[in-house]
Formats: C-alpha cells, sequence, structure tokens
C-alpha cells in the first residue's frame, strides 16, 4: 500500500454518509494540492509514473461503492495530461 496516505479522513459513520465522506474528499485534495506538500507529492509522482506508461493501480476498499479513490484517479490523471500522457 505504497500510497495509502492519500487516505480519507472523513469517515462514514463518523458523521458522514458513504457519498457525503467521498465528496467531502474532493475539496480537501484539491486544498493539499495547492499547498504542494506531501499529498501534491505523492499525486503527482503517481502522475510522472503513468506520463511515463506504467500501468498504476489505484483502488480503494470501498469501490465499487461512492469511494473517494475516484477523485485521487481524476487528479493523477489530469496531473499526468500536463506531464505529457494521452491516455
Amino acid at each position: 500500500m505504497e500510497h495509502a496516505h492519500l487516505g480519507n479522513p472523513f469517515r462514514v459513520g463518523s458523521g458522514y454518509g458513504r457519498g457525503e465522506a467521498a465528496a467531502a474528499y474532493l475539496p480537501y485534495l484539491r486544498h493539499k494540492c495547492r499547498e504542494q506538500g506531501r499529498e501534491y507529492a505523492m499525486v503527482t509522482g503517481l502522475a510522472k509514473r503513468l506520463a511515463a506508461g506504467e500501468h498504476l493501480v489505484i483502488c480503494c476498499w470501498c469501490a465499487p461503492q461512492a469511494c473517494h479513490g475516484e477523485h485521487v484517479i481524476t487528479a493523477v490523471k489530469a496531473y499526468a495530461r500536463q506531464y505529457g500522457w494521452t491516455g
């Protein structure tokens, strides 16, 4: 679980339903990427690997239900396009 630190801090059952927890992660991830801290480094690191042609498996145990992992995948793909990925 190399990038498990991209986990969702908004826990289902701790005031959030599944969809709410996944939805709350999007602005959180955007904020963390703007700060260019650890999450940004992880997402852009994955994006560079994807752009270089590496096959990545990004998943979470709650998929295929509403999942913050979809936001991670979207962010990785968006940054990968900036690095020349055309997939």
